[in-house]
């Protein structure tokens, strides 16, 4: 039985209210309150797929998806207050999560070319800096590693300077996390970091009406 899983999908730009409809009753008031804030609709429509990708994989690692279990906390990543752990990232028109039901998991997405090596400057060391330089891969594969480490951590934003990256693993905190560099499709670029090993995640893409399908269907 797996214990890990990770679903994507594209973010449709036009509005969709049937799917702000179905999902903003399921969170919290002021959480349902933020996402309807947003301007852009396909702002809006990431962060509610991101929680409809959450439902999916929970339901492909037979755990019920307890909506009343789902934590928004200020500048923090998501959480449930059940012993699962998420993590969502949208970025460029892609979406995606992942869920692990053992340790901690950070995920981060975005468009290949997003990040440029100017602004690594601002959250990579030198050594990092002088890897990208050397080919070791793009600015924007180091950034969304960072990220995923961080998030894994628990940390904030203002600490991806303080994250390390190796080859298989990073670090913040002294702690060590594995990563892994899922493919979501050509012209991104992901990053997950897990605490505990497991075999490469294999992605699993759904079609973004045909998810909302899925879910209006389950009752």
């Amino acid at each position: 039985m797996h214990t890990e899983i990770l679903h994507y999908s594209d973010i449709p730009e036009q509005p969709w209210p049937q799917l702000e409809a179905c999902l903003l009753s399921k969170i919290s008031p002021a959480k349902a309150e933020s996402v309807s804030r947003l301007r852009l609709a396909a702002d809006r429509n990431g962060s509610l797929l991101g929680l409809l990708l959450l439902w999916s994989a929970m339901k492909a690692l037979s755990r019920p998806m307890a909506w009343e279990a789902l934590e928004f906390p200020f500048m923090q990543k998501p959480r449930l207050s059940t012993r699962e752990d998420f993590s969502i990232s949208h970025g460029g028109g892609r979406v995606a999560c992942a869920v692990v039901l053992h340790g901690s998991v950070g995920l981060d997405v975005e468009p290949e070319g997003r990040l440029l090596e100017p602004a690594l400057r601002l959250i990579a060391t030198q050594e990092e800096l002088a890897r990208v330089a050397a080919g070791g891969g793009s600015a924007t594969r180091l950034a969304v590693a960072k990220e995923a480490v961080l998030k894994a951590a628990g940390g904030r934003y203002t600490q991806l300077k303080q994250v390390s990256l190796g080859t298989e693993m990073g670090c913040f905190a002294e702690v060590g996390y594995w990563l892994q560099y899922p493919d979501l499709g050509a012209g991104y670029v992901a990053a997950l970091a897990l605490s505990e090993s497991c075999p490469a995640l294999q992605p699993v893409y759904w079609e973004p009406t045909q998810l909302l399908k899925r879910f209006l269907a389950s009752g």
